[in-house]
């Protein structure tokens, strides 16, 4: 693990590629597919046979679209049910931008951060995890974390980013439960 940075309470790491799935025990079915559907390399989004891959995991799963001519902008093509109940909002087919950037960070809002750490893990190839509280208003029992993986239309360019996320409550003595 390589720490990117930090903002506020919210942590940008990121792995190699090849990080073994026990790096992220809460989403190690979510990498297996990853890794399935690009048979060692990076999938494409239409590499996925949809609904079934995703099986259980629809709901906490987000993809996003790079715009081309702004690279640190992103079309939201799909933002899961249970991102939108955890968030506080659905961004389906919204566009994300320094312009709509937040200033808070926590899960209910997306920064200029955010961003650029999405861009990095598209950029370098890498496997992006970010995580932190829920909402700032909630402390630390009750944290947010997501796993970045590039996407590639064409086995060149990373084009696109899926997110699978998961609300974690801690309790005092530090077990999480996954919701």
């Amino acid at each position: 693990m390589i720490n990117w940075g930090v903002d506020d309470d919210w942590r940008f790491d990121y792995y190699p590629l090849d990080v073994g799935e026990d790096a992220f025990p809460l989403h190690a079915q979510a990498l297996r597919i990853w890794r399935k559907r690009g048979q060692g390399g990076i999938p494409a989004w239409s590499d996925f046979d949809l609904p079934m891959d995703f099986e259980g995991l629809w709901g906490w799963l987000s993809v996003y679209d790079c715009i081309p001519e702004d690279p640190i902008s992103f079309d939201v093509r799909l933002w899961g049910t249970q991102v939108a109940i955890v968030s506080g909002h659905d961004a389906t087919r919204t566009k994300l931008s320094p312009a709509s950037a937040e200033v808070r960070n926590d899960a209910s809002t997306i920064t200029e951060k955010d961003l650029g750490f999405c861009r990095f893990v598209l950029d370098e190839s890498v496997i992006g995890h970010q995580y932190g509280p829920l909402r700032q208003e909630l402390g630390e029992m009750v944290r947010y974390e997501e796993i970045v993986l590039p996407l590639s239309s064409d086995g060149i360019t990373n084009d696109k980013a899926l997110f699978f996320g998961v609300r974690i409550d801690l309790d005092d003595s530090g077990l999480t439960d996954r919701m």
